[in-house]
């Protein structure tokens, strides 16, 4: 395994990440929050690996987990866009939260509250969609520069 491109390890970390997802989605009935700690964990772990026995500046380092945590982000995104076309029930279990929401804060009429109900049920799949871009590039890039620092001091 010591001959495997960074971007190659970066397609495995993806797979284990999604994978990961996937079993706790089949064993658990509703998502957990605290789930996504343990796949950021996997995440980290693939850039270090990537980075083991490379050699280097920061900046050297630093473009080899670039380019890892980019195709792990393309992964993970698509994987975020199919999971939720498969799950149609998040979005109307957002709507549900919604509803609640709004009417618990009690500033809004029913015709209101149904209208941004229906709104956040229609951009539910944008919504996630585009957190998990952002998500998976900042932290990305922070697991990127910290290991790259980290590892471009060792000699």
């Amino acid at each position: 395994m010591k001959n495997l491109s960074p971007a190659i390890k970066a397609v495995i970390t993806a797979i284990i990440m999604i994978a990961a997802s996937l079993l706790y989605d089949k064993w658990h009935e509703q998502l957990n929050p605290n789930l996504q700690y343990f796949i950021y964990l996997i995440y980290l772990v693939g850039i270090v690996w990537t980075l083991i026995g490379i050699s280097g500046s920061f900046g050297q380092l630093f473009a080899t987990a670039f380019r890892h945590f980019i195709v792990v982000t393309i992964f993970m995104v698509s994987f975020t866009f199919i999971f939720i076309q498969f799950h149609p029930e998040l979005a109307e279990q957002e709507k549900a939260a919604t509803i609640r929401y709004y009417q618990e804060k009690g500033d809004k009429t029913p015709l209101e509250i149904e209208d941004i109900a229906r709104k956040a049920k229609k951009q539910y799949a944008l919504a996630m969609v585009s957190i998990s871009i952002f998500r998976y590039l900042i932290i990305g890039a922070a697991f990127s520069a910290g290991a790259a620092a980290f590892l471009s001091r060792r000699k």
